[in-house]
């Protein structure tokens, strides 16, 4: 328990000191190719995510770690349910090297308000 507010806590930090917003339009017409990385939970990315969307939970205890084995020379679009978590995680991205990294403001939800299709 200790370990999971902890990580909260840390997880705020970053996203006071870390923003990079794009929208569901921006994301949309975005030039370049995004690898898509869904924060949230196991059980709600199988509520529904983007198609071809990896999955690092953002409360698991060794975030740090595996977001380090991502390659630093892909862009990444970052979203969890609504933007914080995103957010927070974009932040850690920056701080461990990672340049080409997006939050996904409003996250699925902003996604289900624009009838962006999800898969299960």
């Amino acid at each position: 328990m200790i370990q999971i507010i902890l990580t909260i806590i840390c997880l705020s930090w970053f996203s006071l000191t870390y923003a990079s917003d794009i929208t569901v339009e921006e994301w949309k017409s975005y030039p370049k190719t995004l690898t898509l990385l869904d924060v949230r939970t196991p059980r709600e990315f199988r509520a529904g995510h983007l198609p071809n969307a990896l999955n690092i939970n953002a409360y698991d205890p060794n975030l740090k770690k595996l977001l380090s084995k991502l390659n630093k020379s892909e862009n990444y679009l970052i979203y969890c349910h609504s933007g914080h978590r995103s957010n927070a995680v974009v932040g850690l991205l920056k701080k461990l090297g990672f340049e080409n990294v997006f939050n996904l403001k409003g996250g699925i939800e902003a996604l289900k308000s624009k009838k962006v299709k999800l898969v299960k």
